[in-house]
């Protein structure tokens, strides 16, 4: 049967934006390079009662010209919008599109800006992510003032967490690569799009850390992307910005459901929403200061530099907004969870914002209902 011409231009946009954003990752020069000398300059002068900012600098040898051809096409297919006639379900499609396309565009400035225009970074994360509301900002604060219990010990490396990734995947017959990288800042990376997950070869990992992130990394994370990878669209195997924020969250909510939750990462969390309101306001020093209210100087200096990525003069109120999403997500999720079963998040890398759509093309058999994996079963042996 003779496809139509909509559900044709779908598909290509369909494959566009899959191979889009597997070329432009902002992350990857988003850490300054001279990240550890300016940190430890600023926290030398800051103990002396010296007020400094950190002036970063990123790499310089970057090519443009895939980004450059990104954004062209970005612009060509918007405008052929206007011109496609889309009914019912596949309309459903061109609006997840849509959006998809409009976060690239901005991801795709703030690659192209990094380290040049603190200005474009702050603007461009904002239109991704949005801004923390009062009513985030006066729960991150009451959870500051709880107190935390003391951590577990951390004597399990990043082997171990490897062959016991391998075990889970290989028992949820997923396959996917497990790599060790010494360079990465996170402890566990993602990578949807090369069915990847990196674990930081330098980290060492509590026994519920290990829970946590079996949790947290396979039976969210790697379990919605392995689902989407199986639809008939690519869009539901990419992590898109515009799902982050429900991605984030389910995953901190599943933690809290099996009882994995670790009080001091949700406590993290909390002082990255009160990191990125103070430094939309605020200069490095200051949002430090306020900081240290609740974290020690290493912790305060981390959260901080994590939410002026990106930028190169600190002392200005520019600020990569995304770290606020982590709480936001939770409460959001949470909040869907009482009135909706969870199962219609796991057709992919999907929204809560988009559960009543998903549901329809799945009633429509547009793409399929995925099964919700048995986290607790993995849990028990």
């Amino acid at each position: 049967m003779e496809k139509s011409f909509e559900y044709k231009k779908i598909k290509e946009i369909d494959d566009f934006l899959f191979e889009a954003y597997k070329k432009i990752n902002m992350y990857k020069y988003l850490t300054p390079k001279n990240l550890i000398e300016e940190n430890n300059k600023f926290l030398v002068r800051f103990k002396a009662g010296i007020e400094y900012n950190p002036i970063y600098e990123y790499e310089k040898n970057i090519d443009y010209k895939e980004s450059e051809i990104v954004l062209n096409k970005i612009f060509e297919i918007k405008k052929e919008f206007d011109e496609l006639k889309f009914k019912n379900e596949l309309y459903i499609l061109l609006k997840r599109e849509i959006r998809m396309l409009d976060d690239l565009e901005y991801i795709t400035r703030i690659y192209n800006n990094i380290g040049k225009n603190d200005e474009e970074i702050d603007l461009c994360s904002r239109k991704i992510y949005g801004e923390p509301d009062n009513e985030l900002i006066k729960r991150a604060k009451e959870i500051l003032e709880e107190d935390c219990k003391v951590e577990e010990e951390c004597k399990h490396d990043a082997k171990e967490c490897k062959a016991l990734f391998e075990n889970v995947l290989k028992k949820m017959n997923i396959n996917w690569k497990i790599k060790i990288n010494e360079v990465q800042s996170s402890k566990i990376s993602v990578i949807p799009e090369q069915k990847e997950i990196q674990i930081n070869g330098k980290v060492l990992f509590s026994e519920n850390d290990l829970r946590r992130l079996i949790v947290h990394e396979i039976g969210t994370h790697t379990s919605r992307a392995e689902n989407g990878s199986k639809q008939p669209y690519k869009l539901f195997s990419i992590e898109c910005a515009n799902v982050l924020c429900s991605e984030e969250g389910l995953a901190t909510v599943n933690e809290e459901k099996y009882n994995v939750l670790d009080r001091r990462t949700f406590r993290l969390y909390a002082g990255r929403v009160l990191a990125v309101n103070e430094c939309m306001h605020k200069s490095f020093y200051e949002a430090f200061r306020q900081l240290l209210n609740y974290f020690n100087y290493e912790e305060a200096l981390s959260i901080i530099s994590r939410v002026k990525r990106g930028t190169t003069i600190t002392k200005n109120p520019n600020v990569f907004v995304k770290d606020y999403i982590y709480l936001d997500g939770y409460y959001k999720v949470k909040n869907f969870l009482e009135n909706s079963k969870e199962d219609v998040l796991y057709t992919g890398i999907v929204g809560i914002d988009e559960a009543d759509e998903i549901s329809k093309l799945i009633d429509k058999k547009m793409i399929k209902k995925m099964e919700i994996p048995n986290i607790e079963a993995i849990l028990k042996e």
